[in-house]
This record gives C-alpha cells, structure tokens and sequence, in this order.
C-alpha cells in the first residue's frame, strides 16, 4: 500500500528504500515486543518467581532479534545451487540480502530459548506453550508490515463483473493475518484451560499447545504458499512448504508423545518397563527412518553428497569426514533412549576376552575379513596410493562405531527389552540395518546386510559388548568404504 503510494509520487529510490524499510523493521520490532511482554505476562501468572523470570526475559532480549535476523536471512543459502555453499556465502546472505523468511527467523531463537531453559531449569512445556501461543499473535502484527510496504503479496489477479475489469495484486498478507489470528484465538482458549490454576490438565497435556501450533500453522501456511509467487525449491514445492511439512510432522510426534506419556504413567512395574522399551524401540526407529529420508531427499535435490561416494582427492576424501559427523546424532538419540528406557549402556562398551571365544565371532570376524579383501584383491580398477588410507581408515572407523552403537547396543536391546524374543528381535534389527543398505546398494546387497546384522546382533548377544561388533565392522567397511574412495 506504501509503496504504491510511494511508487505513485514517484518517490526517490534511496528515500523509497529507506522509508519501507524504516516502517517495515518498525512493525516488526513492535511485533517482537508485544509478543514478549505478553509471555511475560502469562508465565508470571504461571507462579514463577519474579526475579527469575525478569532475568530469563533480560538474557533474551538481547539475543532474540539478533539470532532472528541472523537465521531468517541465513536460510535463503537454500536458494543457491550447494556447489556454491561456503562459509563466506553464507556470511554475504546474512549481511547483505535484504529478504527474510518467517519459519527460518523462529530456528535460531528457539534453539537458543531452549537451551537457556534447561539451563535456568524452567518447566519446559510450560514456558513452550505460552511462546507458541503468542507467536501467531506477533505474527500477525509482524504481516502488517508486509501489508503496508507491499511485500510477500501474491500475483495478480483480474475479475470481471458484467464488463466492469478489476485488476489487483492478491493481499496474501491479509490472509496471513487472518488465519494467524483464528489460531491464537483457538489456542488461547486451550491454554486457558491446560493452565488454569490448580488445573491437573498440566501435567498431562503440557506441549499441546506448541503441538497444535506447529500443525496449525503448517497446513495453513503450506496452503497459502499456493497463491504467494516464491520459487520452487524441490519436488516442486517452496521451501517454505517443506519447512511447513517438519513443522507438522513434529508437531504430531509432540502430541503422539503427550499421548503415550500419559500412558506411560498409568502403568507401574514390569508392565511400564516393557511399554517403555516399546515406545523407545519404535521412536528409534522412526527416527532413523525419517533421517534417512531426509537425507536422500537431499541427495536427491543435490543440496548435499552423500559421504561415502567416491571422490576425486585426497582432500575430498577428507572433507567426507564432517559431512558424516550428523549421523553420529543418531547415535547420540540411541543411547538416550537407552537411558530413558533404564538400560544402562556402559558395560556395553568393555569386554570380558574369554566371551570372545564364540563361533558368530569367529564367523563375523572371518566373514568381514573374507569381504573386504575379496572387494579390494579382485577389483577391476586401479587402486589409488597410499595417502588416501587414512580418510578410508578414518571414516570405516567412524560408520563401524555408529551402526553398530545405533542397530547392535541401542536398538537391538530395546527390542529384547521391549518383550520380542532372541530370532524376532535379531530379524528386526537386521531389517532395518538392510533397508539403507538396499537404497546404496540394489537387491543383493539388502541380503547380504541382512544377513551380516543378524550375525553381527548374536556377537552381541554373545560377548555383551559392542566392541567385538565394531572390530568385524570396521574390517569388512575398509573393502566397502574403501573401494569406491580408492578406485579411479
């Protein structure tokens, strides 16, 4: 509306870029303001102390705009090709792009919110809630901004009214409005009664509202993105339709979680201890599920290479060693649910010599060695030198001790304890540890890791230990891994 006003009057282009800027950053901070006071507010009410909680909203003051701007600017690196992405790319978007995206201006301060909760050990779900019950609130505020200096509207739009022609640009930002508001109303109203005094909703519903958040918001933003002219990021969807799915898919883990919480509770004894391990063992695995999704979806788009590809040099093979470390948050996911399943994880990492004296060891052992030489003696290419064995060394290692900490220690246990018996609980893990395998390797390659992590999982269930599994891995990965980093 300003800037047709502005473009109107033929207004300069430096005082047009100062003025929209200028009432667009105004609304904005305004926006952010509104939205903390009112959290203030509402925790207060919650019976925190009052100290307390003006020195949370203090640290966050000085952080939150800054780790806004800073992580909604740095998510438009996903508009340029990953071939190009560099540290000093990604400082030039931040401090120089002018354009800013919702969704990514939540990351960074949420990460850092939560972080600064554990810390200052606030209930959770509590002070979750009350944010997200705001955010659409500030939201809506923030779309004024977008309103008034004519950004984020939609394409244009031409109807006819017996011969009378109306031509206009679509106001998604209206729209924005409008639906933000609908869900702050809708969650308000929850939150009233999750929280209200003395209320034991508390306990058992607390993250509903950020759940319901999450899902609301995603599935009205993913169907607004249809009328917004944003470019295409992949699959033929905006990013911000990508986001929009996590946003939901997250949202109703939070809310599927609440639910067997709450189930969790009603239990005691053997009976919880077992639907513990259950729940652990299918968290587990739907988590790896979903990031290896989403790791082939990137793949797929070309935003990332997948680290055991080959490579053209040694640096190359060197720089596959970080691109591989966020697998390890896999493992780190196991070994907490083994935690939160009562399973300690500790004396899995030692090993008594005299249980290693087993057939399936032998057999692993023998196995793994057998592969890796078969793969690297009868290859058809050459073989590059000696300098390119310590990144195959490095990252076998690396793969050895996060699939065998992941299927064999984690997830192979919390099947057992979750009720399944020795051959079920050895074909489940097993099953899971192929199904990657197929996506890199075909059909034979399925059966023969099949095979491999059900004996791999008897080692375990042998020595009890995790240590002889990782040896027999990192053997046999020095072939697999080692072969397409070395040929050329």
């Amino acid at each position: 509306m300003i800037s047709y006003l502005l473009l109107k009057y033929d207004v300069d282009p430096r005082l047009f870029v100062t003025i929209t800027n200028s009432i667009y950053n105004t609304i904005v901070v305004l926006a952010v303001a509104t939205g903390l006071l009112l959290v203030y507010r509402k925790i207060l009410a919650l019976n925190y102390d009052r100290a307390r909680v003006r020195r949370f909203f203090l640290i966050i003051a000085i952080f939150i705009l800054p780790a806004g701007f800073i992580s909604s600017r740095a998510a438009n690196i996903f508009y340029h090709p990953s071939q190009l992405w560099s540290y000093s790319l990604l400082a030039d978007i931040v401090s120089s792009q002018s354009y800013h995206t919702f969704h990514a201006s939540l990351m960074l301060p949420t990460v850092l919110i939560s972080a600064l909760l554990f810390a200052m050990r606030f209930r959770f779900w509590d002070i979750s809630d009350t944010f997200f019950l705001y955010i659409p609130l500030s939201n809506a505020i923030g779309r004024v901004a977008c309103l008034l200096v004519g950004c984020c509207w939609g394409g244009p739009i031409a109807l006819n009214f017996f011969g009378l022609s109306v031509e206009f640009y679509n106001p998604v930002p209206l729209y924005d409005i409008a639906y933000n508001l609908a869900i702050f109303f809708t969650l308000r109203k929850m939150h009233e009664r999750i929280y209200a005094p003395g209320s034991t909703e508390r306990m058992r519903e607390g993250g509903k509202i950020t759940a319901l958040y999450l899902i609301l918001y995603g599935d009205a933003r993913f169907i607004i993105e249809f009328i917004r002219t944003e470019s295409i990021a992949a699959l033929g969807l905006t990013q911000a339709q990508i986001v929009m799915i996590a946003f939901v898919a997250i949202g109703s883990l939070i809310l599927a979680a609440t639910a067997l919480k709450n189930r969790y509770n009603e239990l005691s004894g053997d009976a919880r201890r077992i639907f513990g391990a259950r729940v652990a063992a299918g968290a587990l695995s739907a988590l790896f599920l979903a990031f290896f999704a989403l790791i082939a979806l990137l793949i797929r788009t070309g935003l990332v290479t997948w680290p055991l590809f080959p490579v053209e040099s040694v640096s190359e093979a060197w720089g596959r060693i970080p691109a591989y470390l966020p697998v390890f948050l896999l493992e780190m996911a196991g070994l907490l649910f083994l935690v939160k399943a009562g399973l300690p994880f500790i004396p899995s990492f030692r090993l008594e010599v005299r249980r290693l004296f087993n057939p399936w060891f032998g057999l692993a052992l023998f196995g793994s060695l057998a592969y890796a030489v078969i793969l690297l003696g009868a290859a058809r290419y050459s073989l590059r030198g000696a300098e390119y064995w310590p990144p195959v060394i490095a990252i076998s290692l690396l793969n050895s001790l996060a699939e065998e900490v992941f299927f064999r220690l984690a997830l192979f246990r919390l099947l057992q304890a979750s009720g399944l018996g020795l051959a079920a609980a050895l074909a489940s893990q097993a099953a899971l540890y192929a199904l990657i395998h197929l996506a890199v390797g075909g059909p034979l390659f399925f059966v023969l890791s099949f095979i491999y992590g059900a004996v791999l999982g008897m080692v375990f269930e042998r020595t009890r230990s995790v240590l002889p599994c990782v040896i027999c891995h990192f053997i046999i990965d020095l072939g697999v891994i080692g072969l397409p980093m070395l040929m050329y």
